[in-house]
């Protein structure tokens, strides 16, 4: 399942911010989440594909992967209950504010 995210800015780290964007945007294309305490496996920056995957170059529009089955938690839960975990999560790892957040959708597959 991926979450997509549309936001204003993220949040950098004192020591990456040489590497990000004003917006603080990172340089990459995807990022794996090692971190145990949240289910997010690896996050896109759209962006970075391509710039015309973004109408508004002064956004970031994320990609959250979340590997899942069709009959776990994850697969179950509704697509706004999900949109506000997958925010939670990157707050939690210290990656955005969740009043950056502009838009969000919910694609899922069997």
């Amino acid at each position: 399942m991926t979450v997509g995210l549309l936001l204003r800015r993220m949040k950098s780290a004192a020591d990456a911010r040489d590497k990000r964007q004003a917006n603080g945007m990172p340089p990459d294309n995807w990022i794996y989440v090692q971190e145990t305490d949240v289910r997010i496996g690896r996050l896109q920056v759209f962006n970075n594909w391509s710039p015309a995957m973004v109408a508004d170059p002064s956004t970031i529009w994320l990609g959250l992967e979340y590997f899942c089955s069709k009959d776990d938690d994850l697969w179950s839960m509704n697509d706004d209950r999900f949109v506000d975990f997958a925010v939670a999560e990157l707050e939690k790892i210290g990656l955005v504010d969740p009043e950056d957040v502009i838009d969000a959708n919910l694609v899922s597959r069997p």
